[in-house]
């Protein structure tokens, strides 16, 4: 690190803005600087336990949109030890999660529904502090990255202490400093480690594959259907009775429409000829029922939901093939269980990070949705992810810029000089003004 102090910090910020061409970059000339200079933030130096921060969450019927901001919130305690504050439309969500988080509440200042809200559209229902850093965690795709919306919310809030961490691939890089997601300049995805044990009471003894797929989207039935008709065909020989883990909308779906249930007795029940639906209210109903005894599967639609610790346990624990949908579903996957033959829901909206997923995991049944969710061409597939884990975790990918990012703002919380340059950036609307005010401010 060759930013020394303070004074030096301050010098080589004044030098960076007098080389700028525009006002456009002097935002970010901070924190650059610190990330020019190489800053590292090691785990046992706590240096942020000064700061606080508030992480922005407004979810879009997605729970995953909850982990996200979990996630990102353990990297900060892990790494700096800030003070940290969760302000989000779902409060409720957090309590599933079992982490010790400070969670308010964000309603909106008309009407009742809190999903998929700009922050203009919501208010905080408790008074806080004015915070050193705000991160909107994740800026989901059908939001832009744009800074006056989330200053109807905070007035306080500017370009230089606050921060955006995208969903996925989001289709809008403008002024994303955490691009999370696979594929040209994007940070990866937020790994985690984990060190769960044990297994989850509600599901059975016998072997098990798990599809957890979103309802609602076209084809979401063929595909759980394909994947089924998969796994049935690969473990009929091996395992006599076999479960298959799906969510409580397939059995909505199976008893609502006979076409269903008969492509699930055409598909599967030429490797299991006797077939029970099992409901999330738990009563059995056989689809396909053979005199002999021969072997049975089990559609499990009384298991999920279930918190994450016990959807990891669920993973784990299962067989090696796995379909998923939902950007922290997959990332769990990845980082508990990176030997499993993971298939993807490819949603619309998802597929640029789902043709990223085919070429870096890499997995090419991904490339195309009739084959992305199971295929009998698949049955002898097996799964290397190893080069993707390195190339592709957040954590290690995007630290370098937050540690930047804290080191500026724990810089400002410390030094006048440091804070007077902060101030005249923000307060600045040409760089010939800027550079004025800094030299007869700073080198008067």
């Amino acid at each position: 690190m060759t930013v020394k102090n303070y004074n030096d910090l301050v010098d080589k910020v004044v030098h960076n803005i007098t080389k700028m061409k525009n006002i456009k970059g002097a935002t970010d000339v901070i924190y650059k600087t610190y990330l020019d200079n190489k800053v590292s933030c090691q785990n046992k130096k706590k240096v942020g336990k000064k700061l606080r921060i508030l992480l922005l969450n407004s979810t879009a019927n997605g729970f995953g949109d909850i982990i996200a901001v979990v996630k990102f919130a353990l990297y900060l305690r892990e790494w700096y030890d800030p003070n940290i504050t969760i302000a989000s439309t779902t409060p409720s969500g957090f309590k599933l999660l079992g982490e010790k988080l400070k969670v308010l509440t964000l309603k909106p200042k008309k009407g009742k529904d809190t999903q998929g809200l700009k922050f203009a559209q919501l208010k905080l229902t408790n008074n806080i502090p004015e915070q050193d850093l705000i991160f909107v965690v994740p800026l989901i795709a059908d939001f832009d990255p744009v800074y006056s919306d989330v200053k109807k919310l905070l007035p306080y809030s500017n370009k230089m202490n606050t921060f955006f961490v995208s969903e996925y691939n989001h289709p809008d890089r403008t002024n994303i400093t955490f691009p999370t997601g696979i594929g040209t300049t994007n940070m990866g995805i937020l790994m985690t480690k984990f060190t769960v044990s044990g297994k989850v009471a509600t599901v059975s003894k016998v072997p098990y594959a798990v599809a957890y797929v979103a309802g609602g989207i076209n084809g979401a039935f063929n595909c759980v259907l394909g994947f089924m008709e998969m796994v049935a065909s690969k473990y009929h020989k091996t395992h006599k009775v076999f479960d298959v883990v799906v969510p409580g909308w397939v059995s909505e779906e199976i008893l609502e429409l006979a076409i269903t249930e008969r492509n699930v007795v055409k598909k599967v029940g030429k490797y299991y000829p006797n077939i029970v639906l099992v409901t999330p209210k738990k009563k059995k109903i056989w689809l396909l029922k053979s005199d002999s005894k021969k072997n049975v599967i089990n559609i499990r639609a009384d298991v999920l939901p279930v918190k994450n610790i016990d959807m990891i346990r669920l993973m784990r624990n299962s067989v090696n093939e796995i379909l998923l949908t939902g950007d922290q579903s997959i990332t769990d996957a990845i980082s508990c269980c990176s030997k499993k033959n993971i298939f993807y829901q490819i949603a619309p909206w998802k597929e640029n990070f789902g043709s990223n997923l085919a070429k870096y995991l890499p997995q090419k049944y991904l490339k195309a949705k009739k084959t992305s969710c199971g295929t009998l061409s698949a049955l002898k597939y097996d799964s290397n992810y190893s080069t993707f884990l390195k190339r592709w975790d957040f954590r290690i990918n995007a630290k370098p810029v937050l540690d930047a990012v804290i080191m500026s703002a724990v810089a400002r919380r410390e030094n006048k000089n440091v804070k007077t340059v902060w101030n005249l950036i923000i307060n600045s609307k040409t760089l010939a003004s800027l550079k004025k005010k800094l030299k007869q401010t700073i080198y008067k």
